[in-house]
């Protein structure tokens, strides 16, 4: 690792690709996986999911961006094939959190679009007969997960809403939390996922921004507002990493 910045932040496509970290750095890539201690990567997202991964039996961990386009790519399951081929990781041991994003309130998607999101799950369509259905993205990527091995309770994420006091509020309806491309247009910020590998506990930390934490804190602490399943998913993280001699 001599020589090589201790932050690397993905270079979006909206695509598949994950870069494994020490490999020929491709132009774009929307997911990173590696076992380099002191490396943090970073995951930005603006209505787009930041994703973090940890595995704690092989000390890996990764992050990944996933939009409509790049679920619909299979960055996620992309990310988890990389890191059982790359580093022997068993998608059973793999921990994944899902930062915010926009939820189904207010995000739609031409017909033909919405029927690649039916074909994941009917559950992460609503109004389906109308011009531009609704589009759960958060349920779209657990349903994948899910499918490709990873273990539910592995998985720390609640269900989009929107106004009405659940754990992961809809990017697009609080323009005092979240930045949001679907709300802004051009003039957007991104919020930013990242996490690092390192001798002590590792360090995940979903930031939107700075003047308001929300999903994981850098201290490692949950916001009052989260649910058991994100404190039940965190705590494994750090017991299982404890357990493993941490990463």
């Amino acid at each position: 690792m001599p020589g090589e910045e201790r932050v690397r932040l993905l270079r979006v496509s909206h695509g598949n690709t994950v870069w494994t970290l020490g490999k020929l750095e491709p132009e774009y890539y929307d997911g990173i996986v590696t076992n380099w201690k002191g490396v943090t990567i970073a995951a930005p997202g603006a209505d787009c999911i930041p994703l973090l991964f940890a595995d704690p039996v092989q000390k890996v961990c990764g992050v990944a961006h996933a939009g409509w386009k790049g679920t619909l790519a299979g960055v996620v399951m992309t990310t988890v094939s990389v890191m059982m081929t790359e580093f022997g990781c068993s998608a059973r041991d793999i921990l994944v959190v899902m930062g915010p994003c926009v939820g189904p309130c207010c995000f739609t998607l031409h017909q033909e679009t919405a029927g690649e999101f039916m074909k994941i799950d009917t559950s992460c369509v609503k109004g389906v007969n109308t011009p531009r259905p609704s589009i759960d993205l958060r349920c779209a990527t657990r349903v994948l997960l899910e499918c490709g091995g990873i273990l539910s309770e592995n998985i720390s994420d609640d269900c989009t809403s929107s106004k009405c006091g659940e754990v992961t509020l809809c990017t697009t309806c609080h323009p005092d939390m979240f930045f949001s491309y679907n709300r802004d247009g051009s003039n957007f910020g991104c919020q930013i996922g990242f996490i690092a590998a390192r001798d002590s506990p590792i360090t995940v930390n979903i930031r939107p921004r700075p003047h308001i934490p929300h999903v994981l804190a850098g201290d490692n602490r949950l916001i009052n507002n989260q649910q058991d399943n994100h404190k039940r998913v965190r705590s494994r993280i750090l017991e299982e990493l404890q357990d493993n001699d941490s990463i």
